[in-house]
């Protein structure tokens, strides 16, 4: 009978050990096939250095850049683009950017230089004209100036050898070649000033239409604005698009940029309720939509003095702000570049924090699931402080190495 009590008593404790071992072979199993189905299990609270950041938005611009607009040409307002440099094109100095319609100005030279050999002609005939009506007089003063001498040579004839009225009559002649001889060099004199004045008046004429000539030519061939400097063509915002062939613009508005792209900064918009934490020095991450994994380093340089509405379609009130890249990279940075900003304002070594999807809310408040032992999770109350850039700092509810979950099983959720 004792034989029987103690088999049946060895028996139980035989099948109390198989099923001991086989739930903890079952929770074994269950829990690394919950482990396996996550991405991550939990998220480990710990304390560090947390950044309290402004974030905002802006485009790349150069710091350094020239700026190309239509030639200054007097009494011309618009212009008719005719040539167009595609953008982005890397340009030399010296090498064609834009062009313009210069057919006025060419008609206008032409009949200019019509004018100016018309002009060259007339000059031409007066030289010769005027040279020899001074030759004719040249030798009226010539031939009054030989009958005067030989006049003198006759009265030079002693008294007594010559008539008394032949006398009287060589000093009357003397006296009309002496006349004839004065009229002939009034009439040079005169032929002279006479000359130089309608020469001198025609080539002044003549100069006056030659430099209207050679102004012409240079304002047509300032029709084609060449690049001052090497670099990359950006152009201009223009209405709804971009500047094109057949377009007309005015005198004074700037069309397109030569940027240098090692000296580029973000013209920066930041949200009016930013605008007392955001100060002229502060670093500033930042990160290009085209290229969000690359990070460049940045520093305020500049802000705004007054606020302004963002645009007309967006009524929200921001100020401007201007952050330089301290190591730009020409073949990732290009103007025109949309970029966002992470503005680091503030910074303390030593903060409990998690990231901030980690928190869900209900009518209960702010609270985290807690990753306990064999998967089992338990709801705890957080209380939030600052936050920054996709982090939390937590006052209250949780310590450091505290699990918190990050992917719930299927049919949970946070």
């Amino acid at each position: 009978m004792g034989n029987e009590v103690m088999g049946g008593s060895g028996l139980n404790k035989k099948w109390l050990g198989i099923g001991v071992t086989l739930v903890l072979l079952v929770g074994a199993v269950w829990l690394i096939a919950g482990l396996g189905t996550e991405e991550q299990a939990f998220h480990l609270v710990k304390r560090g250095p947390f950044a309290t950041v402004v974030e905002a938005n802006g485009e790349l611009q150069s710091s350094r850049s020239v700026t190309i607009s239509c030639p200054k040409i007097p009494h011309m307002w618009d212009f008719s683009v005719s040539f167009l440099v595609p953008e982005g094109s890397e340009v030399k100095e010296g090498q064609p950017l834009i062009g313009f319609d210069a057919k006025k100005l060419n008609d206008r030279l032409a009949l200019r230089q019509s004018a100016l050999a018309s002009n060259k002609k007339e000059l031409e005939k007066i030289k010769l004209v005027e040279q020899e009506a001074l030759e004719r007089d040249v030798l009226a003063l010539s031939e009054a100036e030989v009958d005067v001498a030989k006049f003198r040579r006759k009265l030079q004839t002693p008294p007594e050898l010559v008539a008394h009225l032949e006398l009287r009559k060589h000093r009357f002649d003397l006296e009309l070649a002496e006349g004839r001889f004065e009229l002939a060099q009034s009439r040079l004199n005169n032929q002279r000033e006479k000359m130089v004045s309608r020469v001198s008046g025609k080539e002044s004429q003549v100069n006056m239409i030659s430099r209207e000539v050679e102004t012409l030519k240079k304002h047509i061939e300032m029709m084609t604005v060449k690049a001052p400097k090497s670099g990359m063509v950006v152009y201009r915002k223009w209405g709804d698009g971009k500047l094109a062939r057949g377009d007309t613009v005015w005198l004074g508005r700037p069309l397109l940029d030569l940027p240098d792209l090692t000296k580029m900064e973000v013209a920066a918009v930041i949200a009016e309720r930013d605008a007392g934490r955001v100060a002229v020095g502060q670093k500033v991450n930042v990160r290009l939509d085209a290229n969000p994994d690359k990070t460049f380093e940045g520093t305020v340089e500049s802000l705004g003095t007054i606020f302004r509405h963002k645009s007309r379609d967006k009524p929200s009130i921001v100020f401007d702000a201007i952050v330089r890249v301290e190591t730009p990279d020409p073949d990732l940075i290009k103007p025109g570049m949309a970029a966002r900003l992470e503005i680091l304002v503030e910074q303390d070594e030593d903060v409990l924090q998690i990231p901030e999807h980690l928190i869900g809310y209900d009518e209960g408040g702010a609270h985290v699931k807690l990753y306990g032992a064999l998967g089992k999770t338990t709801r705890r109350a957080v209380t939030m402080g600052r936050r920054s850039a996709g982090v939390v700092e937590i006052s209250e509810g949780l310590q450091e190495n505290d699990r918190i979950l990050v992917i719930s099983r299927e049919g949970e959720s946070l």
